[in-house]
């Protein structure tokens, strides 16, 4: 195990949310309440805070690389945001993500070059590669309130959701 602290205060990491690695192997920690943090494998005491990427101050629920290499960042909350590789905020998609809602739960990869999310009370969508989302219907549940807390594509071609209420 290893013990990640950063240079700030000491509650900072204290309600980590997720954590993901890149194609550079750097680890991106979200967190619940102080952004984002990312710490470079090469060189492990140094860890870069929200603050110096530009990303603002909130919530940090998931990501995934894109082709190009940079990382969609979904929000529990405030939606979706874009940063490099080396953690430059590049933009905030709250607008380009509006038909998920605000809260961003998990991503994943899809067919091709798509992605899929899935949102707290948004349902699930896919991303094309040129970053349209698009939601997709459920179909044959029962008593979905379109809440989905997790989404992944099964190596068979199956859709697998986690949804509230089902």
């Amino acid at each position: 195990f290893t013990e990640i602290k950063s240079y700030g205060n000491e509650d900072d990491l204290q309600k980590t949310h997720t954590l993901f690695e890149d194609s550079n192997h750097n680890i991106w920690i979200g967190t619940q309440v102080n952004g984002l943090f990312r710490l470079q494998t090469d060189n492990d005491t140094k860890i870069l805070h929200s603050s110096e990427m530009g990303y603002p101050k909130v919530d940090a629920s998931c990501f995934i690389e894109r082709g190009d290499g940079d990382i969609y960042v979904g929000s529990d909350g405030s939606g979706a945001f874009l940063v490099s590789p080396e953690g430059r905020m590049k933009q905030n998609l709250q607008q380009q993500f509006s038909v998920m809602g605000a809260s961003l739960l998990s991503f994943c990869k899809g067919e091709k070059d798509n992605l899929l999310v899935s949102s707290w009370f948004g349902g699930i969508g896919e991303i094309s590669a040129d970053g349209k989302v698009t939601p997709i219907k459920y179909e044959g549940l029962n008593n979905t309130t379109n809440s989905s807390k997790c989404v992944r594509l099964m190596q068979n071609g199956e859709l697998w959701v986690a949804t509230q209420g089902d």
